[in-house]
């Protein structure tokens, strides 16, 4: 079963995350950084820290902008810190980042 929850929009909550066997994060880029909504929702995720243990994480961002370096480096932390599992992309590919998607 799939279950799509936007921040914003439908109240993405840490049951959520602890529901979910992966996890998408992408975000509007700030600044260079990512929005301020997703980080204070990846703070929050703290609470829920020993439960997210490997879990595939994975992001969601345009691969062509230089800005977009940042958000990806920061989810990714996000992702090692609650021992998350995020693997790259295949060599073939040409991606470094993990399973990407870049539609609305």
């Amino acid at each position: 079963m799939q279950r799509t929850k936007k921040v914003l929009k439908s109240g993405a909550f840490n049951d959520d995350l602890v529901w979910a066997d992966a996890i998408m994060t992408g975000s509007p880029v700030s600044i260079g950084l990512p929005s301020a909504e997703l980080k204070k929702f990846i703070d929050s995720s703290v609470s829920v820290r020993n439960r997210l243990e490997n879990k595939v994480a994975t992001l969601s961002a345009p691969r062509t902008l230089q800005e977009t370096r940042r958000p990806r480096y920061a989810t990714l932390t996000s992702s090692f810190m609650h021992g998350m599992v995020v693997c790259g992309d295949p060599i073939s590919s040409g991606g470094h980042y993990g399973a990407d998607e870049t539609g609305p």
